[in-house]
């Protein structure tokens, strides 16, 4: 399982999402130094290692660029929310 700072994960959604829509990775955001949120991928155990599984998933006609576009937003929207909630 990887980490990354709430601030890099703004800088590099994209290449973060990817990791975990292409590789499967799960990916815990820390806000503060301490962890706030895990980003999963969909459709996949959590528990097991179906690289098999994500690669079928990713594969599929998804508009990443919406989905990225969402993503920002809503991360934009409630970063408030995500800081209280890390505290």
């Amino acid at each position: 399982m990887l980490t990354v700072g709430f601030s890099e994960l703004r800088a590099n959604l994209t290449s973060v999402t990817n990791q975990v829509i292409q590789e499967g990775e799960e990916i815990t955001v820390f806000k503060r130094n301490q962890p706030a949120f895990k980003i999963v991928p969909l459709g996949v155990d959590s528990t097991s290692d179906n690289k098999e599984a994500v690669a079928k998933t990713s594969s599929e006609t998804i508009d990443q660029e919406k989905i990225l576009g969402a993503a920002t937003s809503f991360i934009d929207r409630y970063e408030s929310v995500f800081e209280r909630l890390s505290q």
